[in-house]
């Protein structure tokens, strides 16, 4: 069954047909357990008003990489359209409920997140924030994880940045909601190659993004984030459990794999080595304090 459900997963519009359903299934329970549409806040604005936000934070003369132009998430433009905007909310909402299933619907998210926080701040000293401190999420998509850096470091500049200009729509939009984030700078480029000088941040977060990332790609996302770094400077990486994922039946890891084109390359990541061969010293990494969460954090060395 799992060798036929590969090959039918590879005819497009069976693929795409059943990827939409399954999304409408999941986005349909989840606003039912949440008691709201978070969808239909966004749509209501209409087009017009969210192609304005776009021209707000787009950098037109950005090339996108070939991978970022593929599907994702059972989207056929991938991240480069609203509706996977629209529905990135919700989907977010999805998986934290998922890891955090006997939290009411509701606080899963937040409770998902402070974990995310109170892991970083057990494995690296966040203490010496000052004004002139400067963090940057990277591939921050709609800014849950730029918030929650926000929250940490009250007193510091922080930047998310993005591939996408339709998810940093949102996460603009979403800032104006709390004073605390309305300082935040929004940056549209690829995580890859950002426009900043080297030693500029004092402290990188990668939240939920490598398995996202080609094998090929990702030793110079991980020289980016190590230039960026100041001398001391730390990183911390989350990203699914990929022990969990391999125990998936064939079948499953099929209909996963059709909608996380990278998922072979994540499985065979060694990410601790990765960034050790970079030149990360301090390496950790966290399997237990974070539900179906791995972390993983490093400093690059002082000078």
């Amino acid at each position: 069954m799992g060798g036929l459900l590969s090959i039918f997963m590879w005819v497009a519009p069976l693929r795409h047909a059943l990827q939409k359903q399954a999304r409408r299934v999941m986005i349909k329970r989840a606003e039912a357990a949440l008691g709201s549409s978070s969808t239909a806040k966004y749509t209501g604005l209409g087009q017009d008003f969210w192609d304005s936000q776009r021209r707000e934070v787009e950098d037109s003369s950005l090339v996108y990489p070939s991978y970022y132009t593929r599907e994702y998430h059972g989207y056929p433009d991938g991240n480069l359209c609203w509706n996977a905007a629209y529905e990135a909310e919700v989907m977010s909402k999805v998986a934290s409920m998922k890891a955090e299933p006997n939290c009411p619907p509701n606080e899963a998210e937040k409770i998902l997140r402070d974990k995310y926080m109170t892991a970083i701040r057990n494995a690296i000293d966040l203490g010496s924030v000052t004004p002139t401190t400067k963090v940057l999420d990277m591939a921050c998509g709609i800014g849950n994880s730029t918030y929650s850096l926000a929250n940490e470091f009250p007193d510091a500049e922080v930047y998310g940045l993005d591939l996408s200009p339709y998810f940093l729509s949102i996460a603009k939009y979403r800032s104006k909601e709390n004073e605390k984030y309305s300082k935040i700078t929004w940056t549209h480029a690829a995580a890859e190659n950002t426009p900043w000088e080297e030693n500029s941040f004092d402290f990188i977060s990668l939240v939920g993004t490598t398995h996202e990332i080609p094998a090929s790609v990702m030793p110079t996302l991980l020289q980016e984030i190590y230039r960026l770094l100041k001398a001391g400077g730390n990183v911390a990486i989350i990203d699914v459990d990929a022990e969990n994922i391999k125990k998936m039946p064939g079948f499953i890891y099929a209909l996963f794999k059709s909608t996380e084109p990278d998922m072979d390359d994540f499985l065979t990541l060694n990410l601790p080595k990765s960034l050790s061969a970079t030149g990360f010293t301090n390496i950790k990494e966290d399997k237990t304090s974070i539900n179906r969460r791995v972390l993983t954090v490093a400093t690059k060395p002082a000078q």
